[in-house]
């Protein structure tokens, strides 16, 4: 029964990714089970080695601040600028167009 450390962890608390790709002998033999799962003392055991097999949930993100992120690039801030270039200077000359680039620019 070979155990290869991962930090403080065992490789049965810190799966390698591959696991979806690998055969079944090899699965079972990498997490040290047999086809009918493990007993209540072993789960006890691992439950007291890895702890809970749960996801933690991190800081949530308002919308207004995902939205706000959005236009934070160069490009974002350049198509409103000239959009709103666009709707003031068709306000200062109406019906030379300026509405629809405006509109178009701000589609983007």
């Amino acid at each position: 029964m070979e155990t290869k450390l991962i930090g403080s962890k065992s490789k049965i608390c810190s799966p390698q990714g591959d696991e979806h790709k690998i055969s079944l002998p090899d699965f079972l033999q990498r997490f040290e089970i047999d086809e009918s799962g493990i007993s209540k003392q072993e789960a006890a055991r691992r439950l007291q080695e890895c702890g809970p097999n749960v996801l933690e949930e991190t800081g949530k993100e308002n919308i207004l601040s995902k939205c706000v992120r959005q236009f934070r690039d160069f490009f974002s801030i350049l198509l409103i600028i000239g959009a709103i270039l666009s709707f003031l200077g068709e306000y200062l000359d109406p019906g030379k167009g300026n509405l629809y680039i405006g509109i178009a620019l701000g589609e983007l």
